[in-house]
């Protein structure tokens, strides 16, 4: 009986401490997680993990710092995970170069209004890349090629064609957000 109150006490501190530090937590995950859902799936994780093991928390003193140890952890998979897909060149380039874009320009693609305006100065502003740069970006987005591929096709190495997508996203979300300035 005991033992059962101990549990039921240690998920209402976990659930107490989950609640108070929540943003704190999704805050961690968003700096290292590749996007807002990885990082909300990895809080949510960490805090199932704990709750699911609760009953190996009671003689845990601090449950901020166990949650944080169990993001910490998932987000290292999350790591591993998506450096061996990098490695091999498989990846969602497609969505994961707009989120890209989009996360540099601080537009909400989600507002109905600015989508198809959004899509007409996006077209202009990778027309107006350099040709290198325009050539990864077009290929990533518009062809769902890997940089493995393109390398193979290209003979360029794919830490050459990384470079040139970071500096066209970089100048993406530059072109974006002035478009946003003048609305």
């Amino acid at each position: 009986m005991s033992d059962d109150i101990d549990r039921v006490d240690t998920k209402r501190d976990l659930e107490k401490t989950y609640r108070e530090g929540k943003s704190s937590f999704l805050q961690l995950a968003r700096r290292v997680a590749s996007g807002f859902m990885d990082a909300e799936d990895v809080v949510h994780d960490a805090f199932v993990n704990a709750l699911a093991r609760a009953d190996v928390a009671a003689p845990v003193t601090d449950y901020a710092a166990w949650i944080y140890a169990g993001i910490r952890n998932r987000l290292i998979d999350l790591w591993r995970r998506e450096s061996v897909r990098r490695e091999k060149g498989d990846m969602e380039v497609a969505q994961e170069t707009l989120q890209e874009i989009v996360c540099a320009t601080g537009l909400d693609p989600s507002d109905a209004v600015v989508q198809e305006e959004l899509a007409d100065a996006l077209a202009d502003a990778i027309s107006s890349l350099p040709p290198q740069q325009r050539e990864v970006i077009v290929a990533q987005v518009f062809d769902a090629v890997s940089f493995r591929e393109l390398s193979e096709r290209t003979g360029i190495s794919m830490d050459t064609l990384a470079a040139r997508k970071r500096a066209a996203v970089r100048s993406l979300g530059r072109a974006l957000r002035d478009w946003i300035d003048e609305d």
